[in-house]
C-alpha cells in the first residue's frame, strides 16, 4: 500500500470528508471514528396543533440522544420518538416528534447529543428551518384569503 492512500486502500486525494467519513461504516463496525448525524427539523399543523419533528440522519456509531427542549427545559414525556434504524450504508437515522402550539414554535429546539459531536447540538441553531415554516404556513393562509375573496367577488 502506497504512502498516498489509508488502511482500505482508496487514495487519499479521491476522498471527500464526506465520502471518508461514509466508508468507515461498512468497513469494520469497531472502527473508532464516529460519524456525526445530519439534523433536519420540520413541523406540519395537524387539526390545530403543531407537530414538530427532528430526524437524525447518517450518524456512527449507533449511540444517541434525541430529546425536544421547550425554553430550555427537555419534555420527554411528550416527546415520541422512533427506533435507531440501520442505513444501508452502515449509518443510522432515527427521529423524535412533539405536539406544540402553533404560536410557541419558538420556544422548541431538538438537542442531539452523539459520540461524534464535542457538545450536544441545539436545533434549528438559529430558528430558521421553524421561521421558514411560519413564514410558509401564514403565506398559505393569506394565499386562501385572497382566492376566497376573488371568488366571493365574482359571484
Amino acid at each position: 500500500m502506497s504512502p498516498a492512500s489509508h488502511s482500505h486502500g482508496i487514495p487519499w486525494s479521491d476522498l471527500s470528508p464526506l465520502s471518508f467519513s461514509k466508508a468507515i461504516p461498512n468497513r469494520n463496525d469497531n472502527y473508532p471514528i464516529p460519524v456525526v448525524p445530519d439534523v433536519h427539523v420540520s413541523g406540519k399543523e395537524e387539526h390545530g396543533a403543531l407537530i414538530l419533528s427532528c430526524h437524525a440522519y447518517g450518524f456512527y456509531p449507533n449511540t444517541i440522544t434525541v430529546n425536544w427542549m421547550k425554553g430550555g427545559e427537555i419534555r420527554d414525556q411528550e416527546t415520541e420518538w422512533g427506533g435507531i434504524v440501520p442505513n444501508s450504508d452502515g449509518t443510522f437515522h432515527t427521529w423524535a416528534r412533539i405536539e406544540a402550539l402553533p404560536e410557541e414554535w419558538e420556544q422548541y429546539r431538538c438537542r442531539v447529543e452523539h459520540p461524534g459531536m464535542l457538545e450536544p447540538g441545539i436545533f434549528p441553531t438559529s430558528g430558521g428551518n421553524l421561521v421558514v415554516i411560519a413564514v410558509s404556513f401564514i403565506a398559505a393562509v393569506l394565499f386562501l384569503v385572497l382566492i376566497g375573496f376573488g371568488v366571493w367577488r365574482f359571484q
